[in-house]
């Protein structure tokens, strides 16, 4: 009671900087000690690469407007703030700060 939520949406996939950076589940799988299965994934379920060029690739999800809206209702707390921030244009993540 009293507390704040915050939570942050990475919005990586509105920047074309970060396309160079995603890896197709298909490709990672003909490599893969152990494959995804794909029919396990969801829409916006991601690999992108990060760090060098040995370093595995990180699972991300980026949920659609409609997730993210539905995410938020499911707490049913009410907004405090909600903005974007961070990289150029301040538009790579978004913030929502949530109350009871």
């Amino acid at each position: 009671p009293g507390g704040l939520l915050a939570i942050t949406f990475w919005r990586l996939t509105d920047d074309p900087r970060y396309a160079t950076r995603r890896l197709s589940f298909e490709t990672y799988n003909a490599s893969a000690a152990q494959p995804i299965a794909l029919q396990q994934l969801e829409a916006g379920d991601t690999l992108l690469r990060w760090g060098n060029a040995g370093a595995p690739p990180r699972y991300c999800h980026f949920p659609d407007p409609d997730e993210t809206e539905r995410l938020i209702q499911a707490t049913s707390l009410r907004i405090v703030e909600r903005f974007h921030a961070d990289g150029r244009g301040d538009r790579l993540n978004e913030y929502v700060l949530l109350k009871h």
